[in-house]
């Protein structure tokens, strides 16, 4: 079967031409490049109808596996298509008229109805239009165009060769195997640019320093690593890896040590961004700083830390700083994916809807919609299919919205693209949550902690409420000890009511139940996950005093 053609090639490339340099396309990445796409498969001269697996596959970077009944990606873009090819002949009508038909992934070009017609209002999406527009915008012709994922003015880190103490010299596959793992894993975050030790060039001076020390490995591992800047050498991380070799070819071992190095690092809330983070002060975080950059990408890296300090303790106020910060520059991270997804991941906490945060606390100018949100997702996905952050964006979005098939998915897809990501495993065990898989969610939450320096708050709270459904009360009572260390607020006053129900403390659940009967709504707290009958009766059981019908 061939395609159909309504007019010449040549004809319907310079309509498409005249379109993708429109100001509305332009400012779409996501968009421009569908319409790209559509335009080549729609020039070739013997090619059958186009299909939704050439896109999924061929544009936007999907797997052989890809189900389009489980994840409509192509759908949603064809619409959103269809939609902007509306809004252009409406603002610019002409002889002639591209359309994308229902059903069809093939352009067709046909003479347009020049009777009048009423304007179509499009959907509002918020004060923030323009920070929306900055974070879409297009930075590069092409759809199969990737950009650098790391900015110049983010840390350097020089990964020095392994020094090898064991007197046995025929090691050098497992030295020059973690060397060369460790660059890799450490480089997924984009975080960070990474130099293995025999390629840095003496113009980049690092700011950081991987040294590892082997000590032992036969049967048996001892392997020290320190983590020094690289100017004074002082420690900023330092750990010790002793156990079994997993694998004769020590890649199984060269993996694992790899992947909880790189996580314990780069992770969210991981020593550098604690370094990094050392003053609130913006002058005195400049002059402390060990990274001797300036300029407009050292405050992007700022604004990115200072999302991290957020999630910390989740407080309104450094939320707004985090907010403020990329709001002064928006315009110049449209290259970026570890920015970008950032900032994605802040204006999702705005969405009320979304309940991941007291979003009344926050300014109404900073409130965002929840369409406006999703659609900043998943062009950050289009824009960076590589990106393990950008599809843990997208997921975290997806679950909030209760879609959480395609948010299984999406997460999935970012624990595959970094495994040593702890905030990857941490989010996809709130997923499991929401599906009612406690074990499974217990799991994920389990390797975020392993693979985090310092774990924050919110990963043990898929813990404390999945064994409570799995009637667990001692695993419960740890998780929630350990989130009440971290935390203070009214969710950890909460937590600390449930430990002390679980351990029969009267007295202290006597004076926690008052103080949570006056909070104005408690049950917002768990609303993220509390999408299923047997969690929610597992909940009201430890805690009577909240409402959780009303979520």
């Amino acid at each position: 079967m061939r395609r159909r053609r309504s007019a010449p090639s040549d004809d319907l490339s310079g309509e498409v031409s005249r379109i993708l340099s429109s100001e509305g396309f332009a400012k779409s990445a996501a968009l421009s490049q569908l319409l790209g796409f559509l335009s080549e498969q729609n020039a070739k001269p013997s090619g059958g109808p186009t299909s939704e697996y050439a896109i999924a596959q061929d544009l936007l970077g999907r797997g052989a596996d890809f189900d389009p009944k489980a994840d409509p990606i192509v759908r949603v873009q064809a619409r959103r298509l269809r939609e902007a090819l509306d809004s252009y002949y409406e603002e610019n009508p002409g002889p002639l008229r591209l359309r994308l038909p229902p059903r069809s992934y093939d352009l067709e070009l046909i003479r347009a109805n020049t009777g009048p017609r009423w304007p179509r209002w499009v959907r509002r999406i918020g004060p923030p239009v323009g920070a929306l527009i900055a974070t879409v915008m297009i930075g590069a012709a092409g759809y199969a165009t990737f950009f650098r994922q790391v900015n110049d003015a983010y840390p350097v880190i020089k990964i020095l060769s392994v020094q090898n103490l064991t007197g046995d010299d025929s090691l050098g596959l497992f030295e020059q195997g973690l060397q060369r793992q460790l660059a890799s894993d450490l480089q997924k975050f984009g975080r960070f640019r990474v130099l293995i030790a025999s390629q840095s060039s003496p113009a980049i001076q690092e700011d950081y320093t991987l040294r590892s020390s082997l000590l032992e490995l036969d049967q048996e591992l001892d392997l020290a690593v320190r983590l020094e800047t690289g100017d004074d050498d002082e420690l900023v991380y330092g750990d010790r890896f002793r156990g079994p070799v997993l694998g004769q070819d020590y890649y199984e071992t060269i993996r694992a040590i790899s992947r909880t190095i790189s996580g314990q690092i780069a992770g969210q809330g991981g020593p550098l961004v604690r370094r990094e983070d050392a003053s609130t002060s913006e002058v005195v975080v400049q002059e402390a700083s060990v990274i001797p950059r300036m300029g407009v990408g050292r405050e992007v890296f700022r604004c990115v830390v200072l999302k991290d300090r957020f999630f910390d303790n989740y407080e309104p106020e450094e939320f707004v700083r985090a907010y403020r910060c990329f709001e002064r520059v928006l315009s110049d991270i449209g290259n970026d994916p570890v920015a970008l997804t950032s900032w994605g991941t802040l204006i999702a906490h705005a969405v009320p809807a979304f309940k991941l945060m007291q979003t009344a606390k926050l300014p109404p100018d900073i409130l965002w919609e929840e369409e406006a949100v999703t659609e900043t997702a998943r062009s950050i996905v289009e824009r960076f299919p590589n990106s393990a952050d950008a599809f843990l964006l997208l997921g975290s979005v997806q679950n909030a919205q209760g879609r959480l098939r395609e948010a299984e998915i999406s997460l999935r897809q970012s624990v595959e693209l970094n495994p040593g990501n702890s905030t990857g495993h941490a989010v996809l065990s709130y997923l499991y949550l929401s599906q009612e898989r406690f074990t499974a969610s217990i799991g994920s939450a389990e390797e975020a902690i392993k693979l985090s320096a310092d774990p924050q708050s919110f990963m043990f709270l898929p813990i404390l409420v999945a064994s409570i459904a799995l009637g667990d009360e001692r695993k419960a009572i740890d998780a929630g000890r350990s989130y009440t260390q971290k935390r203070t607020g009214d969710v950890a006053t909460v937590v600390e009511l449930i430990v002390a129900r679980l351990e029969n403390d009267r007295s202290a659940t006597d004076r926690l139940s008052s103080l949570v009967r006056e909070m104005s709504d408690p049950a917002m707290h768990f609303a993220v996950f509390l999408k299923g009958e047997q969690t929610k009766e597992a909940l009201q059981q430890v805690l009577p005093e909240v409402d959780f019908d009303a979520i």
